[in-house]
């Protein structure tokens, strides 16, 4: 009898295993991922993306190709100074001249390294003799600074020319032009470095209050924005 009890102790073992086991190989995690391709150049372009899956997250980033639907096993880059954080960016390099290309953010999560897609953007790069460089601009804001009172913010800037100022604009009202001067907008000059970084830190923000910010350029061909960024204090 006490066999037969041990028997089905181990069997009973053994079915859970495996079906919380299956359960984790085929469980993706719930949440948003998308991602838009910005700022074409002949060489390069900026992705932007979303991605609040949450827990488990160890990696996320975009790939790509030339022939679609790419994956990690493509070209791929790790967004890794935005990972815990709902928003990543980064520049795709060295792409070629008048090519079309196709992109898709991936997130890789959990022990397993499970790897998920989201939606596939397509682009073509431009023609060399036609283009005309712009600031290519990004924002993070580091979710370690985020307080119930203040944050930092992250920003680079690219290709920014004949340089006038650059800066963070925020705001706790969503504005059709944050860009535009407004009483309810605060700005903060900031001073850019020899890498094209330059940062501020928030502060006498209202506790658990969505705010709205962006990064700017402003040089000889006028005011250049960044995507805008949403965050929450504490």
């Amino acid at each position: 009898m006490k066999k037969i009890i041990n028997f089905c102790l181990i069997l009973l073992t053994f079915i859970t295993f495996l079906f919380f086991g299956s359960c984790e190989e085929d469980y993706y995690p719930d949440g948003e991922l998308t991602a838009e391709i910005i700022n074409i150049t002949h060489n390069s372009a900026m992705v932007s993306g979303r991605d609040n899956s949450g827990a488990g997250l160890i990696e996320h980033g975009v790939c790509w190709n030339t022939t679609g639907n790419p994956t990690t096993n493509d070209f791929k880059l790790d967004c890794e100074i935005f990972k815990y954080t709902t928003w990543f960016s980064g520049y795709l390099i060295n792409l070629k001249p008048n090519t079309k290309y196709f992109a898709r953010p991936y997130r890789i999560y959990g022990e397993k390294r499970k790897t998920f897609y989201g939606n596939v953007a397509a682009f073509t790069t431009l023609d060399p003799s036609s283009e005309i460089l712009l600031p290519s601009i990004t924002t993070n804001v580091l979710e370690s600074s985020i307080t119930s009172t203040s944050a930092t913010v992250m920003s680079t800037a690219i290709n920014v020319g004949i340089l006038n100022e650059v800066g963070i604009r925020y705001s706790s009202k969503v504005m059709p032009d944050i860009a535009n001067l407004d009483t309810s907008i605060y700005n903060i000059k900031c001073k850019y470095n020899a890498d094209g970084s330059f940062s501020a830190e928030l502060t006498n923000l209202t506790p658990n209050t969505t705010y709205y910010i962006i990064s700017y350029v402003i040089n000889e061909k006028g005011r250049f924005n960044s995507i805008m960024l949403t965050i929450k204090t504490k």
